[in-house]
């Protein structure tokens, strides 16, 4: 099975601090794609995107409050990778192929993403894989 028209676009990294990570990140050539860090109350996190010019673009996401779904993530430890993220030109055209041979869940619908010009983006957890991303181009 290979999936069309499946375009990486980020690693998102659920954090509990921005400055010990993103300083980090700086040293070897990263830089913020925004000037300032995004707010996403939909998603109940604060989120920063750091982009190079030959690395994945990384996105670093902290949880807002304790609602936010991102602390499962953090419970042992103050940093994890916490999914990988795809361009797709259609949500339900990706998850019929991934159903063909992955058990699929959806996490969260369809929702705008700040941080990607409200551009819509989902969840879903690939039993024996992790959490995707897929965000529509």
């Amino acid at each position: 099975m290979v999936l069309q028209n499946l375009k990486f676009h980020h690693i998102g990294i659920a954090v509990s601090d921005f400055e010990k990570i993103a300083s980090y990140y700086y040293s070897i050539g990263y830089k913020k794609f925004n000037k300032s860090i995004i707010r996403d109350e939909l998603q109940v996190v604060d989120l920063i995107l750091l982009i190079h010019d030959f690395h994945p673009n990384i996105e670093l996401v902290k949880p807002l409050n304790e609602r936010s779904p991102i602390n499962n993530y953090l419970k042992s430890s103050d940093v994890a990778i916490y999914h990988f993220c795809y361009e797709v030109d259609s949500f339900s055209d990706v998850i019929k192929e991934l159903k063909k041979n992955f058990r699929v869940f959806n996490v969260s619908k369809p929702k705008p993403a700040i941080l990607f010009n409200n551009r819509l983006v989902a969840f879903y957890y690939i039993h024996g894989v992790g959490l995707i991303e897929l965000l529509k181009k």
